[in-house]
């Protein structure tokens, strides 16, 4: 429970560890990790300064665990292998920033698009064939007991699948319909959107491009979608309540991110860890409430104590 509150520092912890200025917080040990990421271009693996390569590092890490989480709890759901897809996208996209190949073809979006095919082709065959062996031992129990097998593989199943298949392109989606220094691909319709977020020749929606304001919003989300998955499947655990924590404060940086509020005081540090206190009181007060009448018939099966009969 502690983990998961730990948990929600990530998107921001690159605030309290470093300002905008490039100073260190007093309590940070100067451990010299920003030399030694350094390139020649005077970047941090590729990342214009050491805060943003923090940020983004922290972010992923968010997202990977909490996907994580959610395949870990969504056990005999349909769509759990699918959650593996995501949880391969993100950790791909990690591997990336840390060994610096964010700039070389490992990167390219059409190399993406074809592993994440290949890969959910391959999980979905999986699935096809767990599923078809799973029904077979289902009927010939219905041939003795007398009781129908549902059916496994049905429209929602499908429709799930595809949408976990989306949304683990969210991180990357940014590739796909831009181009570095350029802005939008040529068959992508232009739609004004990004005209409209510019207030200036500088900043686009307070970002420095329309690319990286893709970049963030759907790792944002793809972030959100995460945590609400692990939440919702994350029935009578006892934990469940402390998953408010990090989904308010993700559900937090898409809203503050969607109205531009990004220099404002509702996006202070302070103001983070102030949310993140309150969530937590409320998470504390849910696990209470929900654990106060627990009685032996509460008590799920799996963690009553075995007693031993004597001999």
């Amino acid at each position: 429970m502690t983990i998961l509150i730990g948990l929600s520092l990530l998107p921001f912890l690159h605030e309290l560890i470093i300002d905008e200025n490039g100073t260190f917080a007093r309590w940070v040990p100067i451990l010299n990790i920003e030399a030694s990421l350094l390139d020649d271009n005077g970047k941090i693996l590729g990342f214009s300064t050491y805060r943003v390569f923090l940020y983004y590092f922290f972010a992923e890490t968010a997202a990977l665990i909490a996907w994580v989480g959610w395949f870990i709890v969504a056990r005999n759901k349909p769509y759990r292998n699918a959650i593996l897809i995501c949880i391969l996208s993100v950790g791909y996209h990690l591997f990336l920033i840390l060994s610096d190949n964010r700039k070389t073809d490992l990167n390219n979006f059409d190399l993406k698009l074809g592993a994440t095919a290949f890969i959910a082709a391959l999980l979905f065959g999986v699935f096809l064939y767990t599923s078809v062996k799973k029904r077979k031992l289902l009927l010939a129990a219905y041939t003795t007991f007398g009781s129908p097998p549902k059916r496994i593989i049905t429209g929602k199943v499908v429709l799930g699948w595809l949408a976990l298949i989306g949304v683990s392109t969210l991180i990357y989606f940014h590739d796909i319909i831009t181009l570095p220094r350029i802005g939008l691909k040529e068959w992508v319709p232009n739609l004004g959107i990004e005209s409209s977020l510019t207030y200036d020749t500088e900043t686009v929606w307070g970002f420095s491009s329309y690319r990286l304001l893709i970049l963030t919003f759907f790792l944002q989300v793809f972030t959100q979608i995460a945590w609400a998955g692990w939440l919702l499947d994350a029935k009578y655990r006892l934990y469940r309540p402390f998953l408010l924590v990090p989904l308010g404060l993700s559900l937090h940086q898409i809203v503050i991110l969607m109205l531009d509020k990004s220099d404002t005081v509702v996006n202070l540090p302070d103001m983070k860890l102030l949310i993140l206190l309150l969530l937590g009181v409320l998470a504390g007060i849910l696990f209470f409430f929900n654990n106060k009448g627990l009685t032996k018939m509460n008590i799920s099966p799996q963690n009553k104590p075995i007693k031993h009969k004597p001999e």
